[in-house]
């Protein structure tokens, strides 16, 4: 998603977990999340390439990526 356009992104895991992500005037946030520790919601706002926010109960990864930069993953952790 561009951090140009302000939106609201529900992201559902199979788990019944529910986290709402917020990007906003370029800033990126986790608004809300139904996970226990609430790390996720309590971080700072992100806003900068390789920036992430991470909920491991949800086992989900906000990363700020540069557009015109393709890059290959390192690894996958389950």
């Amino acid at each position: 998603y561009s951090l140009d356009e302000n939106r609201d992104i529900l992201v559902e895991t199979d788990r019944n977990g529910e986290n709402l992500l917020r990007i906003e005037n370029g800033r990126v946030r986790m608004f809300s999340a139904n996970c226990p520790n609430q790390d996720c919601v309590n971080h700072k706002e992100i806003m900068n390439t390789n920036e992430s926010i991470i909920c491991l109960p949800h086992k989900i990864a906000i990363i700020i990526k540069d557009e015109g930069k393709v890059e290959t993953l390192d690894g996958i952790v389950y």
